[in-house]
């Protein structure tokens, strides 16, 4: 546990310092060494989160370790999508802030991938935005202190972007633009969850998660 982490503190409490009033649990799948957790303000219905149970920063070293939990779980929910939301996953992590936490909007310094049902890829958007995007392998040699960006896109491709020019929330900004929204602010999405109806995708998201990964009171997924 890191001392001032959000995500280990939901841990050690089990429960989200935003959606503890809701009825819904926060765990819904635990491993090992990853949980699975509905975001709290989705950007789409059925964008969740796979986290690090231990405090590390990114999931670099493992993002294509094909044992892993973390590609279990990747896999086992892009088959779920596809077979019953007809739609692909984008799985993207966005990286770390350090001390430039305000100015780039991360949020929390702690290892979680994004997955999201979408139609499409995420790689027009992203290079409107003028990201420029390089192979994951060719980047792979970097090692973790690159502090890459990585974006898996739903064609299979396989992304790194450099974090120097661009905030850590870049990967949800190119979502929200995917998903029709030319404005998008984390924040706003936290303080404002009901008037931006993510409190409403929040409970779409909980509604998916149970039946991509079962009912996390009686035992979720194998």
């Amino acid at each position: 546990m890191e001392a001032g982490c959000t995500f280990c503190l939901e841990i050690e409490v089990g429960r989200s310092r935003v959606t503890s009033a809701e009825s819904s649990p926060y765990f819904f799948w635990e491993g090992d060494d990853v949980f699975v957790v509905a975001d709290i303000a989705p950007i789409v219905a059925g964008h969740i989160l796979i986290v690090s149970k231990h405090h590390r920063t990114n999931f670099w070293d493992d993002w294509r370790t094909t044992g892993s939990e973390l590609h279990k779980i990747i896999a086992l929910y892009r088959r779920f999508s596809a077979s019953h939301l007809g739609k692909a996953v984008v799985a993207f992590e966005h990286g770390v802030a350090g001390s430039l936490r305000e100015e780039r909007g991360a949020c929390i310094d702690h290892a979680h991938v994004h997955l999201a049902p979408i139609n499409g890829t995420l790689l027009p958007q992203a290079r409107e935005a003028g990201a420029w995007l390089t192979d994951w392998p060719d980047a792979r040699h970097q090692g973790p202190e690159a502090q890459c960006y990585l974006l898996n896109d739903t064609d299979g491709g396989e992304y790194a972007l450099a974090t120097e020019h661009f905030e850590s929330q870049f990967f949800r900004f190119v979502l929200a633009r995917h998903a029709g929204s030319a404005f998008w602010d984390w924040k706003d999405f936290i303080d404002f969850r009901d008037a931006l109806g993510a409190k409403t995708r929040y409970a779409e998201t909980v509604a998916i998660l149970r039946r991509a990964l079962g009912d996390p009171d009686h035992g979720g997924c194998d």
